[in-house]
């Protein structure tokens, strides 16, 4: 199981550069290796990587296009 979770880390440098910024997770996961999914959660929380995040970003770029769309339908 511990093994497959380095290959995760390592196969995904974004979690990793993340554990290397947050050194608490180091001692967490040695002591407690079942925490990794919580480890992932918070990754992902914490660097806006999550579904809501996604389509936040998505919102955004459509707001941007239209927008951009209407100045442009005006000139």
């Amino acid at each position: 199981m511990v093994l497959e979770q380095l290959k995760y880390l390592y196969n995904n440098t974004v979690y990793l550069d993340y554990l290397r910024n947050n050194p608490r997770w180091y001692k967490i996961l040695h002591y407690n290796p079942e925490m990794f999914n919580e480890f992932i959660k918070e990754a992902n929380e914490k660097l806006h990587l999550t579904s809501k995040d996604s389509l936040n970003d998505f919102s955004k770029k459509l707001s941007f296009v239209s927008t951009l769309m209407q100045y442009l339908a005006k000139k």
